[in-house]
């Protein structure tokens, strides 16, 4: 496994903006509220994915 990046699920709004994320979470909960969360991302390590477009992050999946 490649240390220097991290297995994020990430949240996006209804515009598919970046609201956050959660790494390794063992619950499946595909929406609430106003956002709906991704598949796994592999994100580097420190990288700060929050306000960015899906499409500005779908390579890190």
């Amino acid at each position: 496994m490649d240390n220097s990046k991290q297995q994020i699920k990430l949240y996006f709004d209804e515009y598919k903006t970046c609201l956050g994320g959660v790494a390794n979470d063992w619950w499946q909960q595909d929406f609430s509220g106003d956002y709906w969360a991704s598949d796994y991302f592999w994100l580097p390590v420190g990288y700060n994915p929050i306000g960015k477009s899906l499409d500005e992050l779908a390579h890190f999946i």
